[in-house]
């Protein structure tokens, strides 16, 4: 069956402007999601999001019941529930699919293999965990050590969440893998975030932030990465990658519909001019602002220049107009002086 996997031109406009890491994990599972739908006739969909507090899951899914379960105490938000999600208060197979978005990381290590196991428990079709994976060679930890030692260099401090990533340890892809695996649990896998666009993009909008004149741009940054989401987040073994997305599947149509477009994405060819454009674009948008500094910084070193030459004008003036008026003083009392006698 040919499924309809290009889905970006279904959705808001308005969420092409969340940041590209967020956007594209969303965009990825929506477009796995909505294939299962496809395949299966089944038009809505019950979905759990673990972890999901001020995350866009709702957005990416108006057509389905979504609910959102996360430890914050959170007031007024509508399908909100307050929870862990490594002891979830659900029958088995309450929903027909669970998804998690950067939260597997933040969980403890010693209470991960219960969080995938709760997550897989009161799924129907399967689970979509998404999350930052380490390989053998610890590549996307030593990128987030760089990253976070890049921040406290611009901030003088540690960025919150790489902190805790690096305090937690980065989830490992061979350990969660071979958890799956001694439970019998079928699954596949697809990257996203090739890593060297991802830490050097992340450095950039860091920068960026910096400036209050800069900060718009950020939205057009994360845009052109969004738009070219399918040439930019191709499947290529050769490079490694921030972030997986894990498919634990319990339903065929949710294993199809990955498929599918994971091969869809393999058969792609690594877009290059896409990825220029991109640097390109966000290079200029810095180089723009440094310019803008050197013409600042110009502009007032002539004004130094002309106000110092004003004050000195000023201070001559005002030291002989002093001596002046010193001069006709002692003169006036010279001739005071003159009378008396």
């Amino acid at each position: 069956m040919e499924l309809k996997v290009n889905q970006l031109k279904q959705l808001d406009e308005t969420l092409f402007d969340l940041p590209f890491d967020q956007f594209s994990r969303q965009a990825h599972v929506r477009a796995i999601i909505e294939g299962s739908k496809e395949i299966s006739g089944i038009r809505k969909y019950k979905i759990l999001d673990v972890g999901g507090y001020k995350g866009a899951t709702e957005a990416f899914h108006k057509n389905d019941d979504v609910v959102i379960a996360d430890v914050q105490k959170v007031k007024d938000v509508k399908n909100y529930i307050e929870l862990s999600g490594s002891a979830l208060p659900f029958e088995d197979e309450s929903f027909d699919i669970v998804v998690s978005f950067d939260t597997f990381e933040h969980i403890p290590q010693k209470d991960r293999k219960h969080f995938i196991n709760e997550l897989y428990r009161v799924s129907k079709r399967g689970v979509l965990l998404a999350a930052p994976f380490d390989d053998t060679a610890k590549n996307v930890s030593r990128a987030e050590v760089r990253l976070n030692d890049f921040h406290k260099k611009l901030y003088k401090k540690s960025h919150r969440w790489l902190k805790e990533h690096i305090e937690y340890v980065i989830p490992s892809a061979s350990k969660l893998e071979k958890q799956l695996e001694d439970n019998s649990i079928p699954f596949v896998y697809m990257n996203t975030n090739e890593l060297k666009i991802w830490t050097q993009l992340q450095m950039m909008l860091f920068s960026i932030e910096l400036d209050t004149d800069l900060r718009g741009r950020i939205d057009d940054i994360n845009r052109y990465y969004n738009r070219h989401l399918e040439k930019i987040d191709v499947q290529d073994e050769g490079r490694a990658y921030y972030r997986r997305i894990y498919l634990l599947w319990k339903d065929g149509s949710l294993r199809d519909s990955a498929a599918t477009y994971m091969n869809r994405l393999k058969t792609r060819a690594v877009d290059l001019e896409s990825e220029i454009e991109l640097f390109a674009f966000a290079s200029e948008t810095m180089g723009i602002k440094y310019r803008d500094v050197v013409n600042h910084r110009d502009y007032l070193e002539n004004e130094v220049v002309s106000r110092d030459e004003t004050i000195k004008t000023l201070r001559n003036e005002l030291e002989s107009g002093f001596a002046h008026r010193v001069v006709k003083k002692m003169g006036n009392q010279r001739k005071k002086i003159i009378k008396r006698r």
